[in-house]
């Protein structure tokens, strides 16, 4: 991702719910995302990758990619959606 003029280079993230709903932290809890552009990516495992290597077995098509996101400094409780297609039997 690359930050704002002058912001400091802090990527966000954040756990969804059951809902699918989700806030992004950078520094503390909630607290949203420095200006800037960023690259989403979202994972949903139904079996993590193993500490030794192992591949994981994803619920998100390993090809899926969102479009990237701007955040300007004036922007306040963004909403995003985004439509992610579900891997056939949860492979990926």
């Amino acid at each position: 991702w690359t930050p704002a003029e002058g912001m400091p280079r802090r990527p966000g993230s954040g756990a969804f719910d059951a809902t699918g709903a989700f806030t992004i932290t950078s520094f503390a809890e909630g607290d949203g995302l420095v200006p800037g552009e960023y690259r989403v990516v979202i994972l949903c495992w139904k079996t993590p990758p193993g500490s030794e290597g192992e591949p994981g077995e994803s619920y998100v098509p390993a090809d899926y990619s969102p479009e990237n996101i701007q955040i300007e400094a004036q922007d306040r409780n963004v909403k995003l959606q985004f439509d992610v297609p579900r891997t056939k039997a949860g492979k990926s």
